[in-house]
């Protein structure tokens, strides 16, 4: 089973890919409810004309969903066959990808690049850690290049979002953060030839409701 797109903005048509193998299956019944999707197949019990027995691929419409995560559930006939996970979230917000990190609970976008001495350069790629913090690698999956948090400290003295760095690289890096809510961007320069120096920012977004 899969779910396209996923993730998905609540504007999006979303659809499930269900395949398998059965006689002539459909879609039984779908449930839809906050943080769960359930999507029951059964088949064709006495089939007019006669369906015989092979390999199916059903794309089932869900429609627009309310934004949210969903842990969507697969059901063939009364057993449970296969479980997925889809985010979905809001139309104009961040979503998440292999060069997004969407952090603070989805409100701020965060990507970065890098450049080397050959001149050659490419995106980062993300790698979610937990709401508010994230990492990017530039070269190899298990060589982590880059931390980043976005902290919320708007219930402080200083009224702001935070954004933390810091990286094991020498290469050149830019460092892009946006918080969606209000459209404000702040880039960070780390340049070639310099080891990475820590940003410690306490006064990245004066953005605070």
């Amino acid at each position: 089973m899969a779910l396209s797109p996923s993730p998905a903005t609540d504007e999006d048509e979303v659809t499930a890919h269900i395949g398998g193998f059965g006689t002539a299956p459909f879609v039984d019944m779908i449930e839809i409810e906050p943080g769960r999707i359930g999507l029951h197949v059964i088949e064709c019990g006495v089939c007019d004309p006669p369906a015989p027995i092979g390999n199916f691929v059903i794309d089932q419409e869900l429609g627009q969903l309310e934004a949210g995560d969903y842990e969507v559930e697969l059901f063939y006939e009364t057993q449970r066959v296969a479980e997925s996970f889809l985010q979905v979230v809001p139309a104009g917000g961040c979503l998440p990808g292999n060069t997004v990190l969407c952090l603070n609970d989805g409100r701020f976008r965060v990507e970065a690049t890098w450049t080397t001495p050959l001149g050659e350069e490419g995106p980062a790629r993300a790698v979610e850690e937990t709401v508010d913090t994230g990492l990017f690698w530039f070269f190899d999956a298990a060589n982590i290049e880059l931390v980043v948090k976005v902290l919320d400290a708007c219930d402080t003295e200083f009224e702001t979002f935070w954004v933390f760095a810091g990286g094991l690289t020498d290469v050149g890096v830019t460092l892009t953060v946006t918080d969606m809510e209000v459209d404000e961007t702040v880039t960070y320069e780390n340049p070639l030839g310099r080891v990475f120096e820590t940003i410690t920012d306490t006064a990245a977004f004066a953005t605070c409701d």
